[in-house]
């Protein structure tokens, strides 16, 4: 059932989708979905380790927001979504992140469907949960670093490749995250 709903996603993510009509409006709406994928160096909780090296992990996000045109070439786009990754370590044990991403971005059309850009994520009420202990840490985040490229399939459809870097910093003084 995970790998139906993993395969479900991404193929939103390929089919990440405007709906505005074709008027003349300089808004658009958006409504999108992706797979993450982030890497995350030694975790440690109360002083031991439950990874030993760099943690891999696999994510689920879905999202809406605004689109606004600038000019022919320049593009806003401010969108809201919720963010869920786990990671799997070597003793079956699972971490579960989840979030809420506040993004701002401006993309540069280079042409009709290539647009690069960059902007910054805000995460907002970041919570750690492990699967197999009672440990629950939220954490506090400040903005992250975006860089976008977009790729339109047609002017309503797109896919988007983007790295984020961000920083957790636990609230009762445990270990900070570093997720890119």
């Amino acid at each position: 059932m995970k790998k139906l709903f993993f395969v479900a996603l991404l193929t939103s993510s390929i089919a990440s989708i405007s709906n505005a009509a074709d008027t003349d409006s300089n808004f658009k709406f958006l409504l999108g979905g992706g797979a993450t994928i982030g890497q995350q160096a030694e975790l440690t909780t109360s002083g031991s380790a439950v990874s030993d090296g760099r943690l891999k992990s696999v994510g689920t996000e879905g999202y809406g927001g605004i689109e606004y045109r600038w000019s022919d070439r320049l593009f806003l786009i401010n969108t809201l979504g919720y963010h869920v990754s786990d990671a799997r370590f070597a003793l079956g044990s699972t971490v579960h992140l989840t979030s809420i991403p506040f993004d701002g971005i401006a993309l540069y059309g280079i042409n009709d469907q290539i647009r690069l850009g960059g902007g910054v994520e805000v995460a907002g009420h970041p919570e750690l949960a492990a699967g197999s202990t009672n440990l629950r840490e939220k954490y506090k985040t400040s903005p992250g670093l975006i860089v976008e490229g977009e790729y339109l399939f047609t002017p309503h459809m797109g896919l988007a490749l983007r790295y984020v870097a961000a920083t957790y910093k636990a609230n009762n003084g445990g270990e900070d995250i570093k997720a890119n």
